[in-house]
């Protein structure tokens, strides 16, 4: 494959995919429990996520592969279960594949009523499996639109909110009318994000267990490796700049949304960033915010077809799956069959799983992968076989001493989600 992307892509990518699986979908149930303080619940999750996005900094940097999830598993930890590895970190990628593509359609169906819904299911992932066949820079230019757009509409919300506090009490007609905004000052910001007198550090930890699927996405840029310039150094940098400008992104998000709608407002509706929009612009927006929606959820499948064949390209180079998917072919060079093999594979889960079980199984299984990464980067530099352990100038480092601290709260994080996640499945 071609090395054309540039650590900006890489970047931009990462932010696509985190942004575009999270805040849209997930504000309103963290601020459920997190409350008041929904911001420092972002900021804490992100943190907790950050933990295991160095682990994944780490082993990208040793193993610099497409293969990435698979080889830090079978490498880091046991060659005994290879098929077992392939198989987990492929399907997830696939049925996040189906599960953003049912959600696009749902959405779609709801907007353009005499659409049929199966047109609209088979549109949402052909449309970008064909611009990941015709070529990889291509794929990267649609996603830094989508991610630009995103990410403006976002800002523009923060922007508005503090700008109309600002103007808020102004005597000028003018700057009146713009605003149309005279319900909130700085006293109500103070009042729906700060106040110590209702804090609940218990609700804020549970609400920042919840935002760490909202930062999940980071994980999928060393399956970039052989075509990213610099692999080693450009992958892991966008790994941690990418969860770093997320968390302080979603913080302020969440400041403004309180400080516009009241957490109890936000908690109670599935759109809380739709319906803020309107409070600050008038109910013109809806339509334009929905078509973000739409255009950012498709941003994540034309992503996620590009990663999962990637990955699934990789792992068909170590033999564990049909050498046929490990072919590049020689116009685009592309992996073409993995894309169509993926492609297929996700629209048929479409018409067999409902998106609510989807999302349960992405969850579960995604923490199982970041649970074993973790435990491989532990023992890899217990054992002393990382690259900047063994080169160490006063010989080779290993033991407990070489051991990451983050790794260990990625262990333990992720172990905590795992456990609760069976134990609610148990409980339904």
């Amino acid at each position: 494959m071609k090395k054309v992307l540039t650590f900006f892509d890489i970047f931009l990518i990462g932010l696509g995919y985190i942004i575009g699986a999270g805040m849209y979908s997930l504000i309103y149930l963290t601020t459920k429990y997190g409350r008041e303080f929904t911001w420092l619940s972002f900021i804490v999750g992100g943190l907790i996520s950050l933990m295991t996005g160095l682990s994944y900094a780490d082993l990208s940097k040793h193993f610099d592969t497409t293969a990435s999830d698979y080889d830090y598993i079978t490498e880091g930890l046991s060659q005994k279960y290879k098929i077992t590895a392939g198989t987990l970190v492929v399907g997830v990628g696939i049925l996040t594949i189906s599960c953003l593509s049912l959600a696009f359609s749902n959405i779609t169906k709801k907007m353009f009523n005499k659409l049929p819904y199966a047109l609209i299911l088979i549109l949402s992932i052909a449309t970008p499996a064909l611009i990941n066949i015709f070529d990889v820079k291509t794929t990267s230019y649609v996603n830094t639109a989508i991610s630009a757009t995103e990410i403006l509409t976002l800002f523009v919300l923060v922007i508005a909110t503090f700008l109309k506090i600002g103007l808020n009490g102004s005597s000028n007609k003018t700057i009146q009318k713009f605003t149309n905004f005279s319900k909130v000052n700085y006293k109500d910001m103070i009042k729906n994000n700060f106040d110590f007198k209702h804090f609940d550090i218990g609700k804020m930890f549970h609400g920042a267990f919840l935002t760490i699927i909202a930062f999940s996405g980071f994980e999928v840029l060393p399956k970039l490796a052989e075509e990213t310039i610099d692999s080693r150094e450009n992958i892991p940098k966008a790994i941690i700049w990418s969860i770093i400008f997320v968390i302080i992104l979603y913080a302020l998000i969440s400041i403004s949304l309180n400080t516009v709608l009241g957490h109890r407002h936000v908690s109670d509706n599935i759109n809380p960033i739709t319906i803020a929009f309107k409070e600050l612009f008038g109910a013109n927006t809806e339509g334009l915010i929905n078509i973000i929606t739409l255009t950012s959820i498709m941003g994540g499948i034309l992503l996620t077809i590009l990663l999962t064949s990637r990955q699934l390209y990789g792992v068909s180079q170590r033999k564990v799956f049909p050498k046929i998917f490990a072919e590049i072919n020689e116009r685009t060079k592309t992996p073409v069959n993995s894309t169509i093999i993926v492609s297929l594979i996700s629209l048929l889960i479409c018409f067999i799983i409902n998106i609510d079980t989807t999302n349960h199984l992405i969850n579960l299984l995604l923490f199982i992968i970041f649970f074993l990464i973790n435990l491989a980067n532990i023992k890899m530099n217990y054992d002393g076989k990382m690259k900047e352990n063994i080169a160490n100038k006063n010989g080779e480092k290993k033991g407990l001493k070489a051991i990451p601290i983050y790794s260990v709260i990625g262990v333990i994080s992720s172990g905590l989600i795992i456990i609760k996640s069976l134990k609610d499945s148990f409980l339904k």
